[in-house]
């Protein structure tokens, strides 16, 4: 016997267990379903009298979801990160710190050479800002103003730069070539550079995700490295989804 404890809807007012779902997929669960502003208390105290009322007979679920007939849980990953600044990148992080070994290093720049590469017409580029205060963080954005202490733990600390020329490799395929950088792709080019930061952003502070599914207690699936809750999810449901796929021949 298996037991979920849900609120009766989710954060887009469906929700999330019906009497049709536990039918249509043959499950054996109790479901206890509470008002959202029920206190922890409560719900400690209604878990009480059913284990006292099914002693031996439930399993707990609290951390994990219900989704097409199969639970998952997703959760941070411990694992070490990979650098991604090892990978094939678009932008290159040109760094100075007198600490930290950061982005891809100094290369041949000095501070003063680099920001005169930086204003060259050829060249994209956008600031590096470092947030150093109980760990490290970067930004294409200034902290201060947005995080604490920031006036005393932030500062500049380089550019992400890349060219134009390698601008246009990066991005033209053979359905669509580009051979100038106009306002609209200079926008794309740019927001790939700042997703590149967030990236190396997610690494310096160790965040990265897994899901974990299970059919009733076994654990079949555990795949961890996802830069986001949101995409460990989704990945989660998809598994979940070509797995019932199979299933259905």
């Amino acid at each position: 016997m298996h037991i979920l404890l849900t609120p009766y809807k989710d954060e887009n007012n469906k929700p999330m267990l019906t009497a049709r779902t536990i039918a249509d997929n043959n499950l054996d669960v109790i479901v206890l379903q509470y008002s959202p502003l029920i206190t922890s208390n409560d719900i400690d105290e209604v878990m009480d009298e059913v284990r006292s009322a099914l002693p031996d007979m439930v399993t707990e679920y609290e951390d994990r979801t219900l989704y097409n007939g199969y639970w998952y849980k997703v959760e941070p990953d411990e694992d070490d990160m990979d650098n991604p600044r090892g990978d094939e990148q678009l932008g290159t992080m040109t760094c100075f710190h007198k600490q930290y070994d950061l982005g891809d290093g100094k290369g041949s720049f000095t501070p003063e050479s680099l920001i005169d590469y930086c204003e060259r017409p050829d060249v994209i580029s956008l600031p590096l800002y470092l947030y150093d205060h109980s760990g490290i963080e970067v930004s294409t954005r200034s902290f201060i103003g947005r995080a604490h202490h920031a006036e005393w733990d932030s500062g500049m600390v380089g550019y992400i730069h890349c060219t134009k020329q390698k601008a246009i490799n990066w991005f033209t395929t053979d359905k669509k070539p580009w051979k100038t950088i106009s306002q609209k792709r200079l926008n794309t080019v740019l927001k790939e550079l700042i997703e590149e930061v967030k990236e190396y952003d997610r690494y310096l502070r160790g965040e990265q995700w897994l899901f974990t599914v299970y059919a009733g207690d076994e654990e079949i699936l555990g795949v961890g490295g996802f830069p986001t809750e949101e995409s460990a999810e989704r990945d989660a449901k998809f598994y979940i989804d070509t797995v019932k796929q199979l299933e259905k021949g």
